[in-house]
């Protein structure tokens, strides 16, 4: 698919549309106040990009959480892609679980390296699994959408990797931390914004389909 070609797609596609829109609205909002929430709120945490938990990650939470009860729903819906669909419902909702109770952060305390950053990997290894088995099942804009979510979540841990890796200069300690949450953000976007359009158009045809629930 060209850039023309989807830009055409997400424009024929209201529900897409908007949750690509709201993202977009929501990271910038959250880039400036990163920049300006230390002078408003005295701590700056509460809005602050590169520290857990706080708003910016509670969005993201709750984002993976509507990305998983879609992409669950979805696969009641849809009973030819309902396997991959329910693992990736169950994968996602994991990871609203996980940004909720900072998993992450309790692990990299309770296990040095290279421990944790193997259990992290492998992790972050059956997710990309899940996400390009879909994919490859799905077509269109959808599978456009899921590989734009991969590539968001290879770039997020990234620069999660960078940091745990390197003794990096303060500067570059937030940059990559920024990265790692827009990153996680723009993940769980992209796989609501692939499934939330053929969510409603399920649903649709569900109802207008007679004798239908």
């Amino acid at each position: 698919m060209n850039p023309r070609d989807l830009i055409e797609a997400i424009r024929a596609s209201p529900a897409t549309q908007f949750v690509i829109v709201t993202s977009i609205a929501l990271q910038a909002f959250f880039l400036v106040a990163h920049g300006v929430n230390k002078e408003l709120l005295g701590d700056g945490l509460f809005l602050a990009l590169d520290s857990d938990p706080n708003l910016p990650s509670w969005t993201t939470s709750a984002i993976f959480l509507l990305a998983g009860v879609a992409c669950g729903l979805l696969a009641w819906l849809r009973p030819e892609l309902r396997a991959v669909l329910a693992a990736l419902a169950a994968i996602t909702l994991f990871v609203s679980l996980e940004q909720t109770a900072q998993l992450h952060t309790q692990l990299e305390h309770e296990l040095a390296d290279p421990g944790a950053s193997l259990i992290q990997a492998a992790i972050g290894l059956c997710f990309a699994a899940v996400i390009v088995v879909v994919a490859v099942r799905t077509h269109g804009l959808t599978r456009v959408l899921l590989v734009g979510a991969l590539l968001a979540a290879a770039i997020s841990f990234g620069g999660s990797a960078m940091n745990r890796a390197f003794d990096l200069p303060y500067a570059l300690l937030i940059f990559f931390q920024t990265i790692e949450e827009l990153g996680e953000l723009s993940t769980g976007t992209l796989i609501l914004a692939a499934v939330v359009q053929p969510l409603i158009d399920a649903v649709g045809g569900r109802l207008e389909t007679p004798g239908a629930v």
